[in-house]
């Protein structure tokens, strides 16, 4: 029997949801599961999210987690929702993305899929419950199969209870502890962040290996652990280098090849084998041959779109997929 596949999706402003989908997917895999973390593309005005440095540091935070996409949706056996509330409702990133999957939806591959749903907010009424329900509504339209916690363990009376789904609550704990400083984060700017976050809302930071931690801490242990993890991107890159140059993958699947599996001669599976995927080759050249005779990302995109073509990732073609980003090295062109 294949093992279950699970999509813990999640949009966090300040970290909160961020940390109840880790602890979801953590303990999907402990049970057998096979998990794709996800996160809800941040849809909000760019000087809106940098005029918050909690939010700001939250998005730089998640930035390497995937967008979740209509190919995840289809893939996923059930689906993990953690969101915030938003005067009551989900709020429009996660909305924005629902709203996109029409398409799935009539073609039923939304439905008969395990869903629940888990939120948070500021107060004890402030809007967890309408949330996860409004969530549900829109679970029910789709044909899924909606498993909520009801009042099965004598921990949901402890916890409030609520039998829709978790919900946190803000301002419930005055102390964080931890092993280390860095299991909270390698990166010096995100620990500083949190500490200044945590110092501010009343709550302390206490690790078994520095006790309470102070601003000391937060500078000398913040400035080893970067240096630590400045050290191992440079091993993983030599690693790295070391499959291309021996004509593997280094990374992720890019459009246009598929993943060779097979077994080695010490019956182990082979990895970072590609080979072309003829039908997405196609559209490069395709993609390549139109561009160069004048026609624009945008246009192009278009086009594909209207021929039902799939893009990267199973999703619609956008410009950004064709052009890419000059400094990241993406895109096809």
């Amino acid at each position: 029997m294949s093992k279950p596949k699970v999509a813990v999706i999640f949009y966090s402003t300040y970290g909160t949801n961020h940390q109840v989908a880790l602890a979801a997917a953590k303990a999907a895999e402990e049970a057998g599961a096979e998990v794709r973390l996800l996160r809800f593309a941040e849809t909000a005005p760019k000087e809106v999210v940098e005029g918050q440095d909690a939010w700001k540091a939250q998005v730089e935070k998640v930035r390497d987690i995937a967008e979740v996409s209509h190919a995840d949706m289809e893939w996923a056996d059930a689906y993990f929702f953690a969101t915030p509330t938003r005067y009551g409702a989900a709020p429009s990133q996660v909305r924005a993305f629902i709203d996109t999957l029409g398409g799935l939806w009539f073609q039923g591959k939304l439905a008969n899929k395990a869903v629940t749903a888990t939120t948070s907010a500021q107060n004890v009424h402030g809007g967890q419950e309408s949330t996860i329900l409004s969530l549900y509504t829109t679970f029910m339209h789709w044909g899924a199969i909606i498993v909520a916690p009801g009042y099965t363990d004598p921990s949901l009376f402890a916890a409030g209870g609520n039998p829709y789904g978790y919900s946190a609550q803000a301002g419930k704990f005055d102390i964080v502890l931890t092993e280390a400083l860095d299991r909270l984060s390698r990166d010096q700017a995100d620990v500083a962040a949190i500490y200044k976050r945590l110092s501010f809302a009343g709550v302390i930071i206490v690790t078994l290996a520095e006790g309470e931690v102070s601003e000391l801490h937060v500078g000398l242990k913040g400035t080893m652990n970067q240096l630590f993890l400045k050290d191992l991107a440079a091993k993983t890159r030599r690693g790295l280098r070391g499959r291309v140059e021996a004509g593997r993958s280094g990374g992720g699947n890019s459009y246009g090849y598929k993943v060779v599996r097979r077994l080695g001669d010490d019956g182990m599976p082979v990895t970072g084998e590609r080979e072309i995927d003829p039908a997405e080759a196609e559209i490069i050249q395709r993609v390549f041959k139109e561009f160069a005779e004048g026609q624009s990302p945008k246009a192009i995109a278009r086009r594909l779109n209207d021929e039902r073509l799939l893009g990267p990732r199973g999703a619609m073609w956008r410009d950004t997929a064709i052009r890419g980003h000059q400094q990241r090295g993406t895109g096809l062109l």
